[in-house]
């Protein structure tokens, strides 16, 4: 009885390994990626305008493959991470803080482990104040610092459960951040399916992230024909085509050994 109850536990929380055989060899995958391959190649760097969201957006396009973006020159020479490369949002007044938790959880996509680590060192010697403006923007909330350790291989915190929002803002950053958990340890917690299958209806990018577990046919087919972006793409117009392009990554990878 009790090898039953830890069966049935381990199966209800961790969820199955997903095998190479179960994903979709469909002629949709194929057409996906020729034109993921023609759309990636129309953006390049960081770009223009005043817009204070720049490190996030842009790090989401350094992860789906854009080329020439420089993403230290977002770092002072302190150790400080900023919005932008100008480094000149807060002091001009046009964000409330210089950095931000959800700009923290699009970087942690495209750092190696010595540059995570920087901001762990950085973080601890500021008590996790990691910028200028309101702290509540620029302390780093202990969720965001246990997937920072996690992904550094540095013990911060619990993978605790992350509550069901309507704020469209939290949702992107949370499902970010179980695309991170879940890649890095190999499975999602029946909650976190359940979460992002919450966000699903009118969003993409949490399809994608639940591709890599449970594998849907009509998925590639669905992206190719470039759905409407959700609510929380605002901002630089470059910024709708990253997101498909993010999103798009996510599920070619999962036939890529390499980057599963």
């Amino acid at each position: 009885m009790t090898k039953l109850l830890l069966i049935l536990f381990l199966v209800a929380c961790c969820g199955e390994k997903i095998d190479e055989k179960d994903f979709p060899e469909v002629e949709d995958v194929h057409l996906l990626q020729l034109k993921f391959d023609n759309e990636v190649k129309k953006l390049s760097g960081w770009p223009k305008g005043d817009d204070c969201d720049k490190l996030l957006w842009v790090s989401l396009a350094k992860y789906a493959g854009v080329k020439d973006i420089d993403i230290m020159s977002a770092r002072d020479s302190d150790g400080a991470w900023h919005r932008t490369p100008e480094h000149s949002c807060y002091a001009e007044g046009r964000s409330r803080s210089t950095i931000s938790n959800d700009m923290f959880v699009g970087l942690f996509l495209v750092l190696d482990k010595a540059a995570l680590k920087q901001i762990i060192d950085y973080g601890k010697a500021k008590y996790w104040a990691m910028g200028k403006g309101d702290p509540g923007a620029h302390i780093m909330k202990p969720q965001v610092q246990a997937l920072l350790g996690f992904l550094a291989g540095e013990k911060l915190g619990e993978r605790v459960p992350l509550v069901w929002s309507d704020k469209d803002y939290v949702r992107h950053i949370q499902t970010l951040m179980l695309y991170q958990w879940g890649k890095k340890s190999g499975f999602l917690y029946t909650h976190e399916r359940k979460l992002l299958e919450s966000y699903s209806k009118n969003d993409y990018l949490p399809k994608a992230v639940l591709f890599r577990y449970k594998p849907d046919d009509n998925l590639p087919a669905e992206l190719y024909d470039v759905p409407n972006v959700p609510s929380y793409v605002r901002g630089h117009e470059s910024y709708k085509l990253v997101h498909w392009l993010f999103s798009v990554k996510l599920v070619l990878e999962n036939y890529d050994k390499d980057n599963r």
